[in-house]
């Protein structure tokens, strides 16, 4: 039995040592528009892989990110109409600031033109929010899960380009006890020693 075994460990973990450790710079920005603001998210990241064998990695990061909600005229008219706030003078602004720290592993196939891969793991968020009256809180999210799928494509020996997709739970429910979950796609440089 501790033969099997032996030969199990050596099957998932030494056959063909993966050759590199990859580092992975990567971003996203996007805008939108709606009747009442202007929303802009803009992140950026960094994760380190480290090859456990042909087949899995274990990838460790941190992202920033911002996202800011910029009021226009019909917003302050809507909650005017309401009377039941009264706002500040100027341009009415709400900015999130969130860190998430994360360990997931990934397996798929390394190493090719094109590496696809599916990774899970644990994340830890912190968010900071500064609301339209200037008011700030500190919240951290419980240690939580984040999963997704990713394509790399190797362009030279040392550089890849890296197409993520994540998602995670965004820690707030619909009024019916539903999660809404915080769904984002990145682009990023790979680089590999």
């Amino acid at each position: 039995m501790k033969i099997f075994f032996l030969i199990i460990l050596n099957f998932i973990f030494m056959t063909k040592m993966a050759k590199a450790i990859d580092i992975t710079f990567n971003g996203n920005y996007s805008t939108s528009y709606t009747s009442t603001y202007k929303y802009t998210r803009s992140s950026y990241g960094l994760e380190i892989g480290l090859p456990l064998n042909r087949f899995m990695q274990i990838e460790m990061g941190e992202t920033f990110t911002s996202d800011l909600y910029e009021y226009n005229d019909a917003y302050r008219s809507y909650v005017a109409s309401q009377g039941t706030k009264t706002l500040p003078a100027g341009q009415l602004t709400q900015q999130i600031d969130s860190t998430d720290t994360f360990t997931n592993l990934s397996i798929g196939l390394f190493n090719y033109y094109f590496s696809p891969s599916i990774y899970g793991g644990i994340l830890n968020r912190k968010q900071k929010t500064k609301d339209i009256y200037g008011q700030e809180s500190n919240d951290e999210v419980s240690l939580t899960w984040d999963a997704g799928a990713s394509l790399s494509m190797r362009i030279t020996r040392y550089f890849h380009l890296k197409i993520t997709y994540r998602i995670s739970p965004s820690g707030v429910n619909s009024p019916y006890g539903n999660p809404y979950y915080d769904q984002s796609y990145w682009g990023g440089i790979t680089l590999s020693f």
